[in-house]
């Protein structure tokens, strides 16, 4: 997710828009981190998939319940 559509993937959640999420997790350490999602109403979610890639990705994909 990039931080310019932070607002609208919260939107598309908030009002049940979406069904899956796939985050993807790289190992770098920035320090400071922004939310994923902010003013996200409580959503709850499955574990369906995970991923793990020689470059040490790893892609974790939910089901929003």
């Amino acid at each position: 997710i990039y931080s310019c559509y932070l607002t609208v993937y919260t939107e598309f959640i908030n009002n049940k828009l979406i069904d899956e999420i796939i985050i993807s997790i790289i190992p770098l350490v920035l320090g400071d981190g922004i939310k994923l999602f902010q003013n996200a109403v409580q959503t709850r979610l499955s574990l369906k998939n995970i991923s793990k890639y020689d470059s040490g990705l790893v892609q974790i994909t939910y089901k929003l319940i």
